[in-house]
């Protein structure tokens, strides 16, 4: 009866402490509730690849921004650019991205000084995650989202081509969305106590990066991600992949040429390397370029509408216009893209540099449902043919910084003439 009595004040004890631990962390704000999970807080990295040396930088909210970025901005229009590796600027300088260069542009070309443009951007995000940022964006109030889509890379969803009838497509898309939904609100709940917020930046993020160093496994930059090409892992995708023999097969080709040995350390693109050895005819299908899958491919374009309904819902619910801005990929721009790819055994098609359907798909979803859409592919394609310095990394396939700056004049330009003419309803823009 004693040793019950101890164990129920000893439980009385804790909670009280712990309730009170919490009113004082909270009321002192020790740990932000606003901070931003977006990529790791304060981050400061270091990323060598054979074609550039780049430091990166994030601000307590885990943006790509110089400082805070205060939700509140009187007298300013706020444009929120969310978008995955491209829009966050891999391997480019922060001034020089195009978020950021085309702010600038907007205020010293066209006199609109009063629009901000913030960097949502986030290594490998996916549509998914696009609605997960564009719900949690709200705590940032901005009036515009500019989503930074690439066709050919953020459909198929899935990751690979699978054909489904419309009902496993529909109930794929309620499951996917749900799941964005919750994990965000999951996170939400929790980092609303000051206590999980503790736990989770001072005890488990760094008891991770120590277990990380001690394993002497690298991580991808931002995130606690181990590299995709390590033993363990390789051998566990291999087997599990739909043609084992045919994945091992690239794997040791690959690795008797040295692409894996760099790829483990970064010096080139891993991600580009698994491409390589598990969806070797992952471009021509995700542009409808190989007749076998292009039946399936146009299932996976039905998932991703319906995903990008409901951010263009999500963004409208925080008070916001969603506009979607169509990223050309290299191998849709410049031939040198093409041979690159293929010195990687990834299977390529000429026709790459003419086909427009999955931008055309965007164009039509965006003229269907009433948004503003910004196309470069044309601009980008006459760019290739004649300008001296490349558009893209040869080997990593993001944007150079003179990709970023024709980005940026072309987002600058359309966003110009949209706010200067006052126009309303949803087209499209080619520059």
């Amino acid at each position: 009866m004693n040793k019950t009595r101890e164990l129920a004040l000893f439980a009385a004890s804790l909670v009280l402490s712990l309730g009170l631990i919490e009113i004082a962390g909270s009321r002192c704000h020790w740990e932000p509730e606003d901070s931003w999970e977006l990529n790791a807080r304060n981050a400061k990295m270091r990323l060598r690849t054979e074609e550039f040396d780049m430091w990166f930088r994030t601000n307590a909210q885990g943006l790509r921004e110089p400082g805070y970025v205060d939700p509140a901005h009187p007298g300013k229009i706020r444009v929120a650019a969310v978008g995955d590796s491209t829009t966050f600027g891999w391997g480019v300088e922060r001034e020089r991205v195009w978020p950021s260069a085309a702010q600038d542009l907007l205020g010293k070309k066209y006199g609109l000084s009063n629009v901000e443009i913030v960097n949502l951007g986030k290594p490998g995000a996916s549509p998914e995650d696009y609605l997960r940022h564009v719900w949690h964006a709200g705590s940032l109030n901005p009036d515009i989202v500019l989503l930074g889509f690439l066709p050919g890379n953020d459909c198929p969803i899935s990751g690979r081509v699978q054909a489904r009838d419309a009902r496993q497509t529909q109930e794929l898309a309620r499951r996917t969305i749900a799941k964005a939904y919750w994990r965000e609100k999951e996170h939400h709940f929790l980092h609303r106590f000051f206590l999980a917020r503790f736990v989770s930046r001072r005890l488990l993020q760094p008891m991770s990066e120590r277990l990380r160093r001690a394993s002497k496994e690298p991580a991808s930059f931002l995130s606690e991600e181990a590299n995709p090409l390590r033993s363990e892992a390789m051998a566990r995708a291999i087997k599990e992949s739909d043609d084992p023999q045919d994945a091992l097969r690239r794997y040791e080709a690959l690795k008797r040429s040295g692409w894996i040995e760099k790829g483990l350390h970064w010096t080139v693109n891993p991600w580009r390397l698994m491409e390589a050895i598990f969806a070797p005819y992952g471009f021509l299908d995700a542009h409808f370029l190989r007749p076998e899958t292009r039946r399936a491919m146009q299932g996976e374009w039905e998932l991703c509408r319906e995903i990008l309904l409901e951010t263009k819902k999500a963004a409208a619910r925080n008070g916001a216009e969603l506009m979607i801005l169509v990223i050309p990929q290299y191998m849709q721009a410049d031939p040198r893209g093409i041979a690159s790819f293929e010195r990687l055994g990834l299977a390529m098609d000429r026709k790459l540099l003419s086909s427009r359907v999955v931008t055309d798909l965007v164009l039509d979803f965006c003229r269907e449902n009433g948004l503003f859409c910004i196309d470069p592919l044309s601009r980008f394609r006459e760019e290739a043919k004649i300008t001296k310095e490349p558009l893209y990394f040869l080997l990593d396939a993001h944007m150079t910084a003179a990709g970023n700056r024709l980005l940026a004049q072309t987002v600058a330009q359309a966003l110009a003439a949209r706010m200067l003419a006052s126009r309303g309803g949803g087209h499209e823009h080619k520059p």
